[in-house]
Formats: structure tokens, sequence, C-alpha cells
């Protein structure tokens, strides 16, 4: 085989491996995505309904997820001041997580006090959801101390911080691929072009 044969050869199957690996990666980025988002790469808005702290109060509201993930219930607070944290420690009452009339979880209050963004809130219970399942959610307050007696707070339902960190990082793996996968196309596709004009 003469050295000419040779290049010809390496000219055809060159556009091909870039197009097969382009294949390979724009497959595996769509694949990637699609897992992430299911467990909560995308991030979206949390849930959440107004709850004023008082003794007695109560709260029941109906959600669903789209995604299959690990989530939080939390009561929170617009301040992370160190008297109200603490205060938010002594709040007692209990929290009911229900799906198809039936019972899921409880728990009673107080939990543990985390801050995000401005808020100090109480993690009352963490559960892993199911897709587009119809979940009630019913929130008792019995006695609540004086230096959050009267805050308007809210009972909100958001993504685990952990999975958020841990999906997100294969989320936008995914996106690289993407790229990456779009970017040998491109190569390809100039190569192939280049092979015609020869």
């Amino acid at each position: 085989m003469t050295s000419a044969d040779g290049q010809s050869g390496q000219a055809i199957m060159l556009p091909r491996f870039f197009m097969l690996a382009s294949i390979f990666f724009v497959a595996a980025g769509i694949c990637t995505l699609c897992w992430a988002v299911g467990r909560g790469g995308l991030p979206l808005r949390s849930i959440e309904a107004p709850l004023r702290l008082a003794d007695g109060e109560s709260l029941t509201f109906r959600f669903s997820m789209i995604q299959s993930s690990n989530h939080y219930v939390e009561i929170a607070v617009p301040d992370t001041s160190a008297d109200l944290r603490s205060a938010l420690l002594e709040i007692s009452g209990n929290v009911r997580l229900m799906a198809d009339g039936q019972s899921l979880t409880q728990t009673d209050l107080p939990s543990s006090v985390r801050h995000t963004q401005g808020n100090a809130a109480i993690v009352v219970l963490e559960f892993h959801s199911s897709p587009l399942t119809p979940y009630t959610l019913v929130t008792k307050l019995n006695r609540v101390p004086e230096a959050v007696a009267g805050k308007e707070g809210k009972v909100k339902v958001e993504l685990a911080s952990y999975e958020i960190e841990e999906v997100g990082l294969i989320f936008y793996s995914g996106v690289a691929c993407l790229i990456l996968g779009a970017g040998l196309g491109v190569v390809a596709a100039r190569r192939e072009k280049r092979k015609h004009s020869l």
C-alpha cells in the first residue's frame, strides 16, 4: 500500500471517529442531564406557605414534586439573630407528612436550626419524594416563646442541601459532555467538508 493510500484511509477514518465520539458524548450528556434533573440537579423554587408563629396555630397544605430526591421540611423566619435561633428551639408542636391519606412520617418540635439566605429555620423532617405524588403537610404549633411570638414565618419544602451539591456536580458534567460532543461534531463536519473539497 502506498503512502498516498494510507493518508487517504486516514482522512476517511478521522471524520468517522470524530462523529462517533460526538454522538457518544452527546448521548452521554443527555442521559446524565435527564438523570440529574430527575434527582434535583435543576434548581427549582422551594414550595412554601405562610405560618404565623403563635400558640395553637396550625397549617395544612398540599403539594407535589416533579423530582425524585431528598427534601427538607422547614419552618423559616426572616431573622438570624442568636436570640431568635435559641427561641426557635423552644417551639413545641408537631408536623405530619401524608400521602394518599396515609401518614408517612411525623415528628415533634423542636428540631435542629440551620441558616439559609438571611433566614433561620427549624429543620423539621427530611423525606424522599416520589414524582407527582400528592402530599399533605400538617403543621401544628402548641407553644411559641415570646421572642418569636407573632412573627410571620413560612413552612418550606426544599431540596436537601447535600442533594444540590452532589447531583449538581453530575448535572454540570452532563453539560460538559454536551459541549464536548457538539465540539467534536463541528470538527467532524469540517473534516468531512475538507475531504470532499480535495
